[in-house]
């Protein structure tokens, strides 16, 4: 069982730490009706932008300014504070906590095997508005297609449009 961990640039918040209370009752809720879990929660403490479009500043960078300590410095002291929340929670803890700094060279590799895959490359030729035939076939192959934007979505789901609520 997988939990995206915090970017451990400030305190978590309860709002935060709603998300790891409701994992924790799956996976109580699992190991009661008897299945195996292996849970891993990664810890993101570097390299975390602000903006969600990828563009801005890095919040570890903005912490750790704010804090006047190294960005290592506060990302050590506030996964020390957010695991004692956890606790204080009655939460219990994964079996298995990564940091991303300690799997950063895994990370490069899988970046580049997934943009020298298939599905990238239809999704990039899906976003340049497909412009051979195998390109159109790769696209629809896995359910993108080109819109009048250039850009490549997905089709909605069954009774939802895009852009509405």
């Amino acid at each position: 069982m997988y939990n995206c961990g915090p970017t451990v640039y400030d305190r978590q918040h309860i709002g935060n730490l709603y998300s790891y209370i409701v994992a924790d009752v799956l996976r109580r809720t699992l190991e009661y009706f008897g299945l195996g879990v292996k849970q891993v929660m990664n810890i993101t403490d570097v390299g975390h932008i602000v903006d969600d479009a990828d563009e801005g500043v890095d919040k570890m960078a903005v912490g750790a300014k704010r804090a006047g300590k190294a960005p290592r410095e506060i990302a050590d002291e506030y996964t020390r504070l957010f695991m004692e929340d956890r606790r204080r929670l009655n939460i219990l803890d994964p079996q298995f906590v990564p940091k991303a700094t300690d799997h950063i060279p895994e990370m490069i590799a899988l970046i580049e095997r997934l943009r020298h895959s298939a599905q990238c490359r239809a999704a990039r030729a899906a976003d340049r508005g497909c412009a051979c035939r195998g390109e159109r076939e790769q696209a629809a192959s896995i359910g993108l297609r080109p819109v009048a934007s250039g850009k490549a979505r997905r089709p909605p789901a069954v009774g939802f449009s895009l852009g509405t609520r």
